[in-house]
Order: structure tokens, then sequence, then C-alpha cells
């Protein structure tokens, strides 16, 4: 009987994460496989962005909120967990000692007491669970990250915090139970549980007031342009919107500085890709069209060309000669594409399309 309230207890919850994968396998299954082609790999976040430098120590968990520094662009905030949220997360231990000793002695099957072993085990889950991730941010747990797979690509073992977070929210709510408790076997109304709840809530509000007050507005930057943005991320080096650079191709052996694009999505220009310059002298090309996933040029030439183009490689790229697939060559060292065109008049489009991976997905 046991076993089968604890297989009922654990169906549930596991059934749902199940089916939430499964429903969710079409964003990330395919995401996980395409992490092969690009220079997102652990070794690459190792060298680049050490998780180790930002292990947590024992005592930052608990250190005390602090005013931000109006001066800085990005100013600290300590990775606490919130000392008023730790004085309640302890009190909701407490309540669960309380409550555990109370239905081992009692050992009933009325609805009460199985109520009270409902919130045991879930209580019990959330203080497994913060003990576990607050484990996980701090420097003893250095060997788990560089032995277990996929962690390093985390990069910020502060992260977890939010997990922590919550589960020290759900021990804080035992905290009020523990006073309901008290009101229960004094058989008396709630009215201390009452004001505890409120008192626990203002407390918590004002435990973090540091960080809402003064404000502090975000600096207006106009209206910035695509070339705009092309151009902080060859200056900066956060190749799409990330710190590494870590999903450019696994083909791109460096990182852009530059990019003749700018100029064409600063102004009204029509986008084109085709890098004209490297085209033989005499040669016509004219774009037919374009999209995010389509390229289409008429090419005239007395000789046989390569056509560059200004765009990665990746899987899922094809391109059709006369509407007849042709290789595609990936060039050295930005992992670009191009294609090779006979001598003559002829009609070339790049088309971005599905992997058979993608496509069962």
């Amino acid at each position: 009987t046991r076993f089968l309230e604890w297989f009922r207890w654990l169906s549930r919850p596991v059934a749902a994460l199940l089916l939430g994968l499964a429903l969710t396998a079409f964003f990330w299954a395919p995401a996980l496989y395409d992490l092969q082609y690009t220079i997102a790999q652990e070794d690459y976040y190792l060298t680049r962005s050490d998780f180790r430098l930002r292990l947590l120590s024992f005592g930052d968990l608990f250190s005390l909120p602090v005013p931000l520094d109006g001066r800085a662009d990005n100013p600290h905030v300590p990775f606490s967990l919130g000392v008023v949220v730790v004085v309640l997360a302890v009190l909701g231990v407490v309540y669960l000692l309380v409550a555990s000793l109370h239905v081992l002695r009692s050992r009933s099957i009325e609805p009460r007491s199985q109520a009270t072993s409902r919130e045991i085990l879930n209580l019990a889950f959330f203080l497994l669970a913060l003990l576990g991730v607050s484990f996980m941010m701090l420097r003893p747990a250095a060997i788990l990250w560089e032995t277990l797979p996929f962690l390093a690509y985390a990069e910020f073992p502060w992260r977890l915090m939010g997990v922590a977070n919550l589960s020290a929210a759900f021990l804080a709510g035992g905290s009020v139970r523990l006073w309901e408790r008290r009101a229960e076997l004094r058989q008396r109304p709630f009215r201390v549980a009452d004001f505890v709840l409120a008192a626990s809530i203002l407390t918590l509000i004002l435990g973090v007031a540091v960080y809402l007050y003064p404000t502090k507005p975000f600096l207006r930057w106009g209206t910035p342009t695509l070339g705009d943005y092309v151009r902080y991320e060859m200056y900066s080096q956060n190749v799409g919107t990330t710190g590494l650079a870590e999903y450019l191709p696994r083909w791109a052996e460096e990182i852009p500085t530059s990019s003749p694009l700018v100029g064409l999505l600063s102004g009204d220009k029509p986008i084109e890709k085709l890098n004209r310059s490297a085209l033989p002298a005499g040669t016509q090309a004219i774009l037919l069209g374009r999209s995010t996933i389509n390229d289409r040029y008429r090419f005239s030439s007395e000789s046989s060309l390569r056509a560059e183009f200004f765009t990665f490689f990746f899987p899922g790229w094809q391109a059709f000669l006369d509407g007849e697939p042709v290789p595609i060559h990936i060039s050295a060292p930005l992992g670009l594409m191009a294609v090779d065109v006979p001598a003559g008049e002829h009609e070339l489009m790049l088309h971005f399309g599905e992997t058979p991976f993608r496509l069962a997905m």
C-alpha cells in the first residue's frame, strides 16, 4: 500500500514532465541537434567563459542587500537568497519537522492527517531542491560542473538562483502553516497566523526595497537602424546577441570584424548578399528577388565564375542552378557560402530549407 501511494504521488509529475517534453520537442530537439554545427562546444566555453570564476561562496547566499551604484551601467547585485526569505524558509522547515513528528506519532488515516502528509511531501521536495541547487552554485560543486555533461553550457552557476528562490518561497509559505498549526492545537482562530502572513509579506517587500528606489530611467538611444546593430556586433564581437559569438557556424574560423552590409542596412538601398567585387570583369548579375531565406540571381558571363555571398553556411542552405541542385562551397576563414556558375546565362537560387531532422520534428 505504501509503495502504491508513492507510485501515485510520483506518476503524475513524471507524466506531466514527459508530456511537456514531448509537446515542446519541436523546439528543443532541433536546437540540441544543430548545436553540433556551431562553435558552442564545451571546450569553447571553458576556454572563454570559465564557470569556475562564477561559483559562489557560502556567505554569498546570505549576503545583505546593498544600494545599487547609480554610476555603473551594470551595477552589482549580490547573488543572495535573501535574509528574510531564508528566515521564513527555516521556519517552514521547523513546521516540516513538527508535522512529520505528528504524523509518525498519530498514524491516523483521517483526511486532515492525509492532507498533512501531502504537505510534508511537498515541503520535503522543495527542501531537497533548495539544498541541491544551492550546493550546485557553491565552489565545492566545481567537480560536478567539470564532470557532468552540458553543465558547462550554462556558464553562470548562479543562474540556478531562480530555482533556489522558488524552492525557498514554498518553504517560506510553510512558515505560516507553523502558526496555523499552533492555533489548531490551542483550538483558537487563525488571527495570529493571518497577522504573521501579512507581516511576512510586508517584510519581504521591505527587504528588497533598496533595489526599487531611487529609480533610474532608461537611456534614450534614438532610433538605431539595422546597420547600427551590425556595426555594434562587429565592434563588440557580440555576434548573434551573445558575448562569445558561440552560435557562429563551426566553419567560421574567426569572428568577422567588418561587413559590407552595414552601409546597406543603414540606408534605404535594397539588401544584397552577393559579393560583386569578387566577380570577373564583364560579368552581369541581376538580383531577381530576395527574402530572409531566399536569394535569386541571373548571371551572364563569358567565363565560369564562383559567386560568393555574405551569408554564413549552415545545414539547410541549398543551391539551385537553373532549377537543378548544385553543391555549396564554404569559403575560409569566415565560413561564407559560394557557388560555381559556368559560362553563359544562368539563374541561381539560394534557399534555406529544412534538414531531415528538422522536418521530422
